[in-house]
Order: structure tokens, then C-alpha cells, then sequence
């Protein structure tokens, strides 16, 4: 068994795998989750967006098991074509080899939907040719709320008509509609040169957009972390 960790912008991610299969998921994980399935687990990797080492070392810094830190130095089944590897947030890293061990030898775009947005590209030749960053859904409303005087928070649940019909559904349309259309371009424009595309989707909000954008071949909440244990074990078979 090996316990997983994606700690991301606003939340843990944990899971514990049994041979490449998650048994057991725990989305906004605290410290007693992690115990409690690090007692069951023989070692655990992680990744982390979070530059907060003390909450890292409460997290990982206690277990009686070997802990892998993923890592742009780690050894990996893709290459990394990004020119500054050092900046590459590595749930977007654990996401794109997710995805390129269900479907190795394609091209792969890779749409992570949560605090952020990430929209990242895999060639089939195996390279991590880089990606663009926006904000995500939440964020986008809570700007919106944020820095003008009258527009209010709106909930990210509820009808999203062409046009809206009133404040909150014009605030709530305009954030996820405008969002499924830059999707839907990113995936026009590389379906241009590459027609047999696959794109994956994944992320917090990804139930968001799974039935909006054009083409969404495999939604799988789970990549980042698919990925990361992927990763162990091709970095221990090297």
C-alpha cells in the first residue's frame, strides 16, 4: 500500500493505493486522515504547489515510512521541454504523466480545473512542451466580488443561461461560460495540428465543465494523484 499526497493551493489531496488501484480517497485531508492511512501504507510519495515548508514537515515529516518528494530532478517517463523546470508547479508535472501512462505515445492536453486553471500540452513523443495558467472558477468570482463596489459573491452551483437574467446568473454565467470558451479554444486551435488529440480533465471544479467543453475524452478527478504513483514506481525501477 502507499499513501499519495497532492497538496495544493487550497487543500490536501490524499489517497492510498494498492498495486497501482486507489482504494480509498480523502479530498481536504488534515494531519489525522494522513496518519491514519500512513498506518496502512509501505512508503508515500507527494507533491506540493505550497511554499509553506512547516506545513509539509506536519504532513509528511512524521512517517515511519520512506517519503518521496516529487521533484523536477526526479526521474520520470517524460522529458521536461519547460525552459524554467524549477518554476513548474508539480501537480501540473503529476497530472500530464497521469495522463501519459493511460495513453503513452499520444498527443495530450492535460486542463487541471481548480484554484487555478492549467492548460498544459504533452507531445507524443513524450515531451512536457509547457502550458498557460489562468484563474479558476472560484477565484474568478471572488475577484469579481473583490475589487468592484456592488457585484457580491455568488455560489458556483446553479443555472448558467447563454445570457443571464439577473446578477448573480450574469456573474456566475460569464465566469463558467467564458471559461469552457477558452477550453474550447485551446482544443480547437491543437486539434488544428493534431487531430487525434486527447484531452484530459481533472481538478476541483472539473464536474464544472466535464458536460460544457467540445471534447473531453477522460475525466479523471484522480490524475495528479495517478500520476504521482506512477512516478514512484518508475523512479524506483530506474
Amino acid at each position: 500500500m502507499r499513501l499519495v499526497l497532492d497538496i495544493g493551493n487550497t487543500s490536501v489531496k490524499a489517497a492510498l493505493f494498492d498495486n497501482g488501484t486507489p482504494v480509498e480517497v480523502v479530498r481536504d485531508a488534515v494531519t489525522h486522515d494522513i496518519l491514519r492511512m500512513a498506518e496502512q501504507a509501505d512508503s508515500c510519495v507527494y507533491c506540493s504547489v505550497r511554499q509553506d515548508s512547516d506545513l509539509v514537515s506536519q504532513l509528511v515529516g512524521n512517517l515511519q515510512v520512506p517519503v518521496m518528494k516529487l521533484t523536477h530532478e526526479s526521474s520520470l517517463p517524460i522529458r521536461i521541454g519547460y525552459s524554467t523546470p524549477h518554476t513548474l508547479g508539480m501537480d501540473r508535472l503529476a497530472a500530464a504523466v497521469g495522463a501519459w501512462f493511460m495513453h503513452p505515445s499520444r498527443n495530450l492536453l492535460v486542463i487541471d480545473a481548480g484554484t487555478a486553471m492549467t492548460v498544459d500540452f504533452v507531445s507524443s513523443d513524450g515531451v512536457f512542451v509547457g502550458g498557460n495558467i489562468s484563474a479558476g472558477a472560484s477565484l474568478r468570482i471572488r475577484a469579481l466580488h473583490e475589487h468592484t463596489g456592488r457585484l457580491p459573491q455568488v455560489p458556483l452551483q446553479g443555472s448558467t443561461p447563454l445570457f443571464g437574467t439577473d446578477t448573480e446568473t450574469a456573474i456566475r454565467s460569464g465566469v463558467i461560460q467564458g471559461m469552457v470558451n477558452e477550453i474550447d479554444g485551446y482544443i480547437d486551435r491543437l486539434r488544428e495540428r493534431y487531430p487525434s488529440l486527447l484531452i484530459f480533465l481533472t481538478g476541483g471544479d472539473s464536474q464544472l465543465f466535464e458536460n460544457r467543453i467540445k471534447s473531453s475524452n477522460f475525466a479523471e478527478p484522480n490524475l495528479v494523484l495517478l500520476g504521482l504513483d506512477r512516478i514512484f514506481d518508475y523512479d524506483k525501477t530506474e
